[in-house]
């Protein structure tokens, strides 16, 4: 009896293991790429669709973009991954898996939805004549559910085929601006540390560095900043001496990623340049109160950020509009910010 229940326990496992080897599987690929060679680009994927034979369920071609949904097969799918690292830059790869059993059984629920309201704009345009007002509103639904269900037949077929895997390529012009109409608001307040060093100090004007600290609001993942606060002399024998030895400042920001590494979106290092542009009270002892407007440039390295935090450092150059021999030179700083 034993022996005949441990051939049955055999025999099940064996057909369980042989169904789930025969099993047919679909991976789903969306891959983002930006090009700053974009016509090559697009024509290389273009190209790569004919010669290997691929299932197109769309293409979209627009002035900056391209977007590409196809089906193709194992060999093809290894002559892709080969392709991919010379069209450019990989922003995002995601990969999953389904079973084709599911996704079928998922677009046939959909259909039955699609038809229940087909059949529903039909009735109601039989009891309306062309001249109602929704006429014409009704007919363009069923037009719209009729593009519907002509789509999800074409991804039955892809299904089908002999293809296993699904992919979807968005490829970007990276020689245009993307970043002015995905404005992302954030509210991050922090502080900074900032030094400045005087190029040519001068014993009537400025002291040769100033050290102080600052509120720098972050408002935009871009990132745009509004900064506030205050510089002082650490120069010797400033008390006895003519010159501003306290500054003031306000200013606005804005901060840009290279292209070329990691666009600002890694955990650890990440290089951007910037700029911020204001004014500056100045104040002394044995001087008159004054002020200037003042535009800095800098190179900047985000040291770490996530979703919550940010600490970066940044060099750069200031340049006042007023005193400028003897209040230009380098600044630094070192800020911290954090999601409020």
């Amino acid at each position: 009896m034993k022996q005949i229940l441990l051939i049955a326990l055999l025999f099940s496992s064996t057909i369980t293991f042989a169904q789930k080897k025969n099993a047919t599987f679909l991976v789903t690929e969306d891959i983002t790429i930006y090009t700053s060679f974009f016509d090559k680009t697009k024509l290389n994927i273009n190209n790569f669709l004919k010669q290997n034979k691929a299932y197109i369920i769309s293409v979209n071609e627009r002035k900056t973009s391209m977007n590409a949904d196809f089906y193709i097969s194992k060999e093809g799918k290894a002559l892709l991954d080969k392709l991919i690292p010379e069209l450019g830059y990989v922003n995002e790869r995601n990969v999953s898996t389904t079973s084709y059993k599911e996704k079928i059984e998922k677009i046939a629920i959909q259909k039955k939805y699609l038809a229940k309201r087909k059949a529903s704009y039909e009735a109601e345009l039989k009891k309306i004549s062309n001249t109602h007002i929704k006429y014409y509103t009704y007919w363009d639904e069923l037009r719209r559910i009729d593009e519907q269900v002509y789509n999800l037949d074409k991804e039955i077929k892809g299904y089908e085929s002999d293809k296993t895997y699904k992919i979807s390529i968005s490829i970007h012009d990276d020689t245009v601006d993307l970043s002015t109409n995905q404005v992302s608001w954030v509210n991050m307040p922090g502080v900074a540390t900032d030094f400045l060093f005087i190029e040519n100090p001068s014993p009537k004007i400025s002291s040769q560095m100033y050290l102080g600290y600052s509120l720098k609001y972050m408002i935009t993942k871009g990132k745009s900043h509004f900064t506030l606060g205050a510089l002082k002399s650490i120069s010797a024998a400033v008390e006895d001496s003519s010159v501003f030895s306290e500054q003031f400042h306000f200013g606005f920001g804005q901060d840009f990623y290279t292209k070329h590494f990691g666009r600002g979106k890694r955990k650890w290092f990440n290089l951007y340049s910037g700029y911020n542009v204001g004014g500056i009270y100045l104040t002394g002892n044995n001087i008159a109160d004054d002020w200037l407007p003042y535009a800095n440039v800098y190179l900047g390295n985000e040291i770490f950020k996530n979703r919550y935090v940010l600490l970066d450092t940044k060099v750069g150059y200031h340049l006042p509009f007023r005193y400028n021999r003897n209040m230009r030179g380098w600044t630094a700083q070192v800020a911290f910010n954090f999601v409020f």
